[in-house]
């Protein structure tokens, strides 16, 4: 029996969105559907089937991750053609994501920000402009540059990146506030949970050691302005508190408080009670 003779070439590949490739199969005589699986490493990423035609077919396949996968071509016997197999592996690439973005990879990495640890106002196909608060949250914790964009360093470290490890694992209940990366940790028997940016000190006097939540007001005003501070909760003195604000640049900006998202600072100071131990360092 003849044997044919497929190849495929890939089109585009896109992180999260799918792999569009072009199947040709020579001689252009042949005609039937072929299967083709994609794989991420030894596990399936889905099937799709298409159907051959003048020794041409185009379909996309689905392209879970960020980096290599491959993609097998199965072309069954037909005629007087026997059966055969082709493949290729290729690179895939995260699209370029700020607020405004939408589409499955949005979803994506809203999940996988999530999975991580890091606070989202919630999981959804659009990327809002306080979703992009977690994206400056991950680059924050993984020393990325603060862009609020996620671009293609971040996509890479997205790839391979584990849960962000707290400096203490005590007590149980407790918030760490890292002043070098900015970020606050809201960590749960030794695990980081939740973690979102913040913006400490301008001058670096935010103080650093071990304190507790002294008391907590839904809002309160600072004697440095007018401006109304959201959801406070103080931990050293009545000066030094965790709360909500705007904005909360990706730099220390404030007068020695942590700022935090107004969009989270509800949730925040719902489930942190008076006497919640807080860590700051630097």
């Amino acid at each position: 029996m003849n044997v044919p003779r497929p190849w495929v070439r890939l089109r585009s590949a896109v992180a999260y969105r799918g792999a569009k490739l072009e199947v040709r199969v020579q001689p252009a005589t042949w005609s039937g559907r072929i299967t083709v699986r994609a794989r991420v490493g030894d596990a399936g990423a889905g099937v799709r089937r298409a159907r051959v035609r003048k020794g041409r077919a185009r379909l996309t396949v689905p392209a879970p991750t960020v980096g290599r996968m491959r993609v097998d071509v199965e072309v069954p016997a037909s005629g007087a053609f026997a059966a055969t197999t082709a493949g290729t592996s290729f690179r895939t690439h995260g699209r370029r994501l700020a607020a405004g973005s939408s589409g499955a990879d949005v979803r994506a990495l809203l999940r996988g920000l999530e999975r991580l640890g890091f606070h989202t106002p919630g999981i959804s196909s659009h990327l809002s402009v306080q979703a992009a608060d977690a994206i400056v949250a991950f680059q924050k914790a993984y020393r990325l540059p603060r862009t609020y964009v996620f671009d293609g360093d971040d996509w890479r470290r997205f790839a391979k990146a584990r849960r962000v490890r707290p400096r203490f694992r005590r007590p149980r209940l407790h918030i760490e506030i890292d002043k070098t990366r900015q970020i606050l940790m809201v960590v749960r028997k030794g695990r980081v949970v939740h973690i979102l940016p913040t913006s400490t000190g301008a001058t670096g006097n935010t103080p650093e050691g071990k304190w507790k939540i002294r008391w907590k007001a839904l809002a309160t005003s600072t004697w440095l302005g007018s401006a109304t501070l959201f959801r406070t909760m103080t931990f050293k003195g009545n000066e030094f508190a965790i709360h909500g604000f705007s904005p909360v640049p990706p730099f220390p900006a404030s007068h020695g408080c942590a700022r935090i998202p107004l969009w989270a600072a509800d949730w925040l100071y719902r489930q942190s009670p008076v006497g919640e131990a807080v860590d700051v360092y630097g």
